[in-house]
Order: structure tokens, then sequence, then C-alpha cells
């Protein structure tokens, strides 16, 4: 979670000492007033180095820091139709994750995560098309 005002400049300065930072998207969930980002950097390594940052307040915030697993699913492929899905059930799958998002279009991927220091459950969907993301947005 980021302060709802964060820009990317805020986001690569924070996590920009754990290595290259390639792109940096901030995304904002309306309903429920929160603000996340996705960073991914040039290594994926430092991505693993930057989860240090997991539990870290910033700017009054508590940030949740951890790998995108979705990438298990798609490692080569990066893109503007992936969403984070925050604050789910604790028993949604993956398979039902996927049949909710399937009225904006064709879902390629999902991915159901928890937290094991919270219990705070949520996921990944990835779109074959950027322009269903955005409309289930």
């Amino acid at each position: 979670n980021l302060h709802r005002d964060a820009v990317e400049r805020d986001v690569e300065h924070l996590f920009g000492k754990y290595g290259r930072i390639e792109e940096v998207k901030i995304r904002a969930n309306r309903d429920r007033g929160t603000t996340f980002a996705f960073v991914t950097f040039t290594d994926p390594r430092d991505a693993q180095d930057a989860c240090a940052m997991n539990g870290y307040t910033y700017d009054g915030n508590k940030l949740f820091v951890q790998p995108n697993k979705s990438n298990e699913i798609n490692k080569d492929k990066v893109s503007d139709s992936r969403l984070y899905v925050g604050n789910l059930h604790s028993e949604v799958t993956d398979a039902e994750l996927s049949r909710m998002f399937a009225k904006y279009g064709k879902v390629e991927s999902s991915a159901v995560r928890s937290n094991p220091k919270t219990g705070a459950t949520f996921g990944f969907i990835e779109f074959e098309d950027p322009r269903d993301a955005e409309a289930a947005i």
C-alpha cells in the first residue's frame, strides 16, 4: 500500500537502492481507496532483494512487498494486461479468480497468493488484451 498521491519517482526513490529499475506501474483501486505499484527490475535478483522492504512504513503506510508470483505462469511476458486483485476471500482459487474476470475478456492466467504474515489473500490476473485489463479496472 502506497500513499494515494504516490508517483513513479517516489517508488523509484524507495526501491532504486536495490538495483536498476526498468519500469514502475502505479495502480489505484478507487473502490477501496488503495494505491499500489508494480516495480520491474532489470535483474530479477534485485527484485528478490527489494523484498526486504516488506513491512517497512513509508509515508504512513505499511508496505507489502513480494515478488510477482504470476511471473511463474508467464516468465517471459510483462505487459499492461496484468492486474493485481486485493482483499480476496481466503478460499478463492485460481480458477474462480479467472471466472470472476472472464466477463471482461479472455483471461490468459490467474494466480492467487496469500501473505503468510498477515493472512491477506490477493491475486494476479493477466488478460490476453490490455484493453480488457483496462475495462476490468
